[in-house]
């Protein structure tokens, strides 16, 4: 969970990014396997809350920061 945030603010990292078939990691995250455990849940649901607290840097030109792009489309199978 450490890692995650850390990526997230310290490192500028942004999960609006997409992998090679259009998912971002909200895709990933929200069509995973039913988790084995409680703590699987738990954990998966910290990183899906902690995305959705996300907010990148301020635009130069506009001031407003990115957030996490939940309407984001990935590829049709």
């Amino acid at each position: 969970m450490v890692v995650n945030r850390i990526f997230l603010t310290e490192l500028n990292g942004n999960p609006n990014k997409k992998n090679s078939h259009d998912e971002t990691c909200l895709h990933i995250l929200c069509s995973a396997q039913s988790p084995v455990t409680a703590e699987d849940e738990e954990l998966r649901l910290f990183c899906i809350d902690l995305l959705l607290q996300w907010t990148g840097p301020p635009d130069e030109t506009s001031g407003t920061e990115e957030k996490l792009d939940i309407t984001a489309v990935d590829e049709v199978s």
